[in-house]
């Protein structure tokens, strides 16, 4: 007898943000965006190909300077509902819904938020991330790197 397993993804959404939502940004130098509302400095571009949650919390401490993977909460006030009031920017193949003076090669990003016990039943195997096409926040194993990037944040 075979039996055959079918995995199904769950939509779970965080809780919601407390800091400024939007996207006010400006330019703070050529590799850098900094969030008018936050008080955060951006890495302007992500790292640019599939990366893990291990790899993505490296990949932005390697840059030095303070350079860190976002909390959840810090990650979703990038999105904007309006694109940041001057139109989506392309993020790889889709449309994320975030300032233009980001170069983003993908549109979900890895969060340094691993998620709670209460959470999920594989909590300890989960990390946080957010879909910058609609703003949605969402688990993954923290081993997947499938369509995952790391974008920087430093700051408050």
């Amino acid at each position: 007898m075979m039996v055959r397993c079918i995995t199904v993804a769950a939509l779970v959404l965080a809780p919601a943000v407390t800091l400024p939502a939007g996207a006010a940004m400006a330019a703070s130098g050529p590799d850098i965006v900094q969030g008018s509302r936050t008080g955060l400095s951006w890495s302007r571009a992500d790292n640019g190909h599939d990366i893990n949650w291990a790899d993505a919390k490296a990949y932005c401490s390697r840059k030095r300077g303070g350079w860190r993977l976002p909390s959840v909460e810090e990650l979703a006030t990038l999105y904007a509902p309006d694109g940041g009031h001057r139109g989506a920017a392309q993020c790889g193949t889709a449309r994320c819904s975030v300032s233009r003076q980001f170069h983003l090669t993908g549109p979900w990003f890895w969060s340094a938020t691993p998620v709670a016990a209460a959470e999920s039943i594989d909590y300890d195997e989960e990390a946080w991330g957010v879909l910058l096409v609609n703003g949605a926040r969402t688990q993954a194993l923290k081993d997947d790197g499938y369509g995952a990037r790391a974008l920087c944040v430093r700051g408050p």
